[in-house]
């Protein structure tokens, strides 16, 4: 009892510097990395995700998410945006912790398509995120080195003798080595519960 006390008086702080009450803001499910909570406007309308990061990420994280949603923004894309405490903070920290605010988009997240039209829907939204980045020039303020080194993730397995690992290095050894390219924006966590659907567009 005392640590839900505790949590809730947290998120009642982090709450109060958006302006917004503890009783508009409520857990919500789905999130595997940051915990997540919904903000309702009086009428009971989502408005807001507040989220508390895991410590992986630095606060500077969210600087980049400004950076990046305001580009896509002024392409015309629905995006997330960060929302800024009433004294224009990008985030809040407390309690250890640092918090964000973004604004709520509506629609329905899975966890698998149910119809292959889905899938091409979410695949046509991607291009579209790709092509509005492509003029994106932005230094990022934070990174997480070595995320997508498939290379260095496949040399790790080599650790591991079993039926599984075997299976995975033995296909990638017949892959073709991917060219070295340019640098791209790129979504760093791309998977079918990270995009949006409405009526099953994307």
């Amino acid at each position: 009892r005392a640590v839900r006390h505790a949590a809730a008086s947290l998120v009642r702080a982090v709450a109060e510097a958006y302006g917004w009450r503890e009783a508009q803001v409520a857990p919500h499910a789905g999130g595997l990395i940051n915990a997540t909570y919904v903000v309702r406007d009086d009428a009971g309308a989502p408005i807001a995700a507040l989220q508390k990061l895991h410590p992986i990420w630095a606060p500077e994280v969210n600087l980049d998410i400004d950076a990046v949603t305001t580009h896509l923004a002024a392409r015309g894309m629905e995006t997330p945006r960060l929302v800024r405490t009433l004294d224009g903070r990008a985030w809040v920290e407390d309690g250890g912790a640092v918090w964000r605010a973004l604004s709520w988009v509506d629609g329905q997240t899975v966890h698998a398509v149910p119809d292959p039209a889905w899938a091409e829907s979410a695949g046509e939204l991607v291009g579209r995120f790709h092509r509005a980045v492509a003029d994106l020039h932005y230094e990022y303020r934070f990174a997480r080195a070595g995320v997508h080194d498939t290379a260095a993730h496949l040399a790790k397995l080599s650790a591991y003798d079993d039926e599984l690992a075997r299976e995975i290095q033995a296909a990638a050894a017949t892959l073709p080595a991917l060219p070295l390219g340019p640098k791209r924006h790129v979504h760093g966590d791309l998977k079918i519960s990270n995009v949006i659907f409405r009526g099953g567009r994307a």
